[in-house]
């Protein structure tokens, strides 16, 4: 073959290799991500950024001198890496939907050969060039498509459902964490009380007023009194500690923050989510439900093209033959006979894939009504118990009005209104308790109905989002 033949070759290997993408190496550095961690703030400059992008009173000061449940969640979808990983899946989902998308490469085939014996007066160079280009039949690439497009939209539904999910295990800890460091404050007051009544019996075992034996089953209810102080401490941090587990932060990042009071809890949102047409409205918008949607549309996608490969594709092959110096062109078409298969067995397994995303997708649907039906049951409850905890309370308080207005006026001693503030104490700690479930079973009812919330509305609207929609083909 001569350089004239060898001209077009080399052209097409040139252009083959400066149309080759070049990726810079990006190893990873253990050390530097986990400085990059214990450097983590809840004033970080970035998370000032990302809350500003969001809906927030712009007066507000940053940050805030006490955070809510509503920060925190900001907080730990800035921080949180979860978020990331869901991000990052969703852009390989992209990146298959751009392999997808493309079509198939023609391949070149090259036969050189000498002829040793040619004839005098003619060229012993004999060459071939094979081109073969394949020609998908029946709209398989756009099945193939719309399959990967389904996909990369649930994937990039994973991510609000993983906001959710970091919503709801931060609501947890944040609560338990709130009403752990109230039990601290009413377990150092009762506290205190058993240390008033110890002491006052202890005097009176001395003027030969009461037993020894009394006062000192009163001592012990002191120490257990200390002894219920220091757990409850040890609780406050660990729930404190947790907080930040959830937000991906060191714990010692929140050492100082201050939390806000819990909203109230009659407010129109939650009133919204106990109605059935509320409920019904939020549950078709759950990100599960709509990521296994997608994937059922996929399943479907991927259903219609193993139904189109039955249908073979076309291969043409036009080609190029110098043969002892005559040129000669040919062309030639070619396709696969279904004659042993039609594709059965592909078929069958997408058919019944498709029928188990279909099973799954009515078992999450029986699942998340069962979560609300039983959130809700067991808020009714939880309310029905604070409610009893909280008149407890006023009781108590009324009697201990009572005495302390009998102490004032000589009718009572200073015992009595020991004991009757001791009674306070503990019905109030009933009430936490039970204040407790119900805001832990309205978080849960929250997690299940998953309502439209702008904070999981940022993430979905995050700009990552919206370049993958201007950048998918």
């Amino acid at each position: 073959m001569g350089a004239r033949g060898a001209r077009p070759i080399c052209a097409l290997l040139l252009a083959s290799a400066l149309g080759c993408q070049h990726v810079a190496p990006a190893p990873l550095a253990p050390a530097d991500s986990a400085g990059a961690f214990a450097a983590r703030r809840l004033s970080d400059p970035g998370l000032r950024d990302f809350v500003a992008a969001n809906p927030r009173d712009p007066s507000r000061p940053w940050p805030p001198p006490r955070w809510g449940l509503d920060d925190l969640t900001l907080a730990g979808l800035y921080f949180h890496p979860g978020l990331r990983v869901a991000r990052a899946g969703a852009r390989v989902a992209d990146a298959r939907l751009l392999a997808a998308s493309e079509w198939r490469n023609p391949s070149v085939s090259v036969l050189p050969q000498r002829v040793a014996n040619a004839p005098a007066g003619t060229s012993a160079g004999l060459a071939g060039i094979q081109v073969d280009w394949a020609i998908e039949t029946a709209g398989k690439r756009g099945f193939r498509r719309a399959a990967a497009r389904a996909r990369a939209d649930a994937a990039w539904l994973a991510v609000p459902s993983e906001a959710w999910r970091l919503r709801g295990a931060l609501a947890e800890a944040f609560i338990r964490s709130r009403f752990a460091d109230e039990r601290v404050d009413v377990a150092r007051n009762i506290a205190r009380r058993q240390e008033e009544l110890a002491r006052l019996l202890d005097a009176r075992v001395r003027v030969g007023a009461v037993d020894r034996n009394t006062a000192a089953l009163q001592r012990l209810a002191w120490i257990a009194a200390q002894s219920d102080v220091a757990r409850f401490e040890r609780e406050a941090l660990g729930e404190r500690a947790r907080v930040a587990a959830e937000l991906a932060i060191p714990a010692r990042s929140l050492a100082a923050a201050e939390w806000k009071p819990l909203p109230d809890l009659d407010g129109p949102d939650l009133g919204e989510l106990e109605t059935a047409d509320g409920r019904r409205a939020a549950l078709l918008g759950r990100a599960d439900l709509l990521a296994l949607l997608a994937e059922y549309a996929a399943a479907e996608a991927e259903l219609r093209f193993e139904l189109a490969r039955q249908v073979p594709d076309l291969r043409l092959g036009p080609a190029y033959e110098f043969d002892q110096g005559a040129s000669k062109w040919g062309l030639t078409l070619s396709l696969d006979l279904p004659l042993l298969n039609q594709n059965q067995g592909a078929i069958a397994e997408a058919i019944a894939r498709r029928d188990e995303v279909a099973a799954r997708f009515e078992a999450l649907q029986d699942r998340v009504i069962s979560e609300v039906d039983a959130a809700l049951a067991a808020l009714r409850g939880a309310r029905r118990e604070a409610e009893v905890a909280r008149r407890l309370v006023a009781a108590a308080r009324e009697r201990g009005g009572r005495v302390r207005r009998a102490f004032l006026a000589g009718a009572a001693d200073r015992l009595a209104l020991l004991q009757a503030g001791l009674e306070v104490g503990r019905s109030v700690a009933a009430r936490i308790d039970a204040e407790e479930q119900v805001r832990l079973a309205a978080a849960q009812l929250e997690l299940a109905v998953q309502p439209p919330r702008p904070f999981i509305q940022a993430v979905v609207e995050w700009p990552e989002w919206q370049i993958r929609e201007a950048r998918t083909p």
